[in-house]
């Protein structure tokens, strides 16, 4: 189980769906820094881009919006999905 969580840590998967039931929402969660996106380089990714820093260049700003527009890239399709498989459940009910 340990290995299992370190490898959640060091190399995420790019596209999560965390499935509400009652009345709790859906999460879809996409990893900034994922195994997809990143290459083998997630920590590296996560260390110069760390929580709790505040102030970043234009090029680092940059950086992180192309990882961001790869991830909804990637993605597309799987979030289409979910969001399809939502509506049509709300639907039914």
């Amino acid at each position: 189980m340990r290995d299992k969580r370190k490898s959640a840590c060091t190399k995420p998967q790019d596209f999560y769906v965390f499935r509400g039931y009652s009345k709790a929402p859906t999460v879809v969660y996409i990893p900034l820094f994922n195994a997809v996106n990143c290459k083998g380089e997630v920590l590296e990714w996560m260390r110069k881009y760390h929580t709790f820093r505040l102030d970043y260049s234009c090029s680092e700003i940059t950086d992180l919006m192309e990882k961001a527009g790869v991830n909804i890239k990637n993605n597309k399709e799987k979030l289409l999905r979910v969001i399809g498989d939502i509506i049509e459940e709300k639907k039914v009910k």
